[in-house]
């Protein structure tokens, strides 16, 4: 199932252990606004989006690709539709682990990246 903006702005804030007050003090907003993008009722325009990537140390095209029609034609603008594509089709587990992966050292990606290869290399020869 492909999250959406308010899935993963929720599950960013538990994951860091922030409630919804600290995040919509970090942006200067009202704990209601901050309430209505995690419910969905509101959209974040592209400063708040920066910010939060910045702040949750992801990748804006996360956050903003949730945000595109799946049938949005990108051949008229200069973007690489993989990009968001990618983004747009995480699962729950794919985006755990992306977001966990993101916080270890450079030695720990290293040693799961190749974990990760010798488990697909198991699983393909089955």
């Amino acid at each position: 199932m492909a999250k959406n903006l308010g899935n993963i702005l929720r599950n960013l804030r538990e994951s860091y252990g922030y409630k919804q007050y600290d995040i919509s003090k970090y942006l200067s907003l009202s704990n209601q606004a901050y309430s209505n993008y995690e419910t969905g009722t509101r959209t974040p325009d592209v400063s708040t989006l920066l910010r939060l990537a910045q702040f949750y140390n992801v990748d804006f095209y996360l956050l903003i690709a949730t945000l595109i029609p799946a049938d949005f034609d990108y051949s008229n603008y200069n973007v690489k539709s993989d990009t968001f594509n990618m983004y747009k089709n995480l699962s729950d587990i794919d985006f755990e682990m992306l977001h966990n992966f993101r916080k270890l050292s450079s030695h720990d990606q290293e040693d799961i990246l190749e974990f990760t290869k010798i488990k697909a290399v198991r699983n393909n020869s089955k």
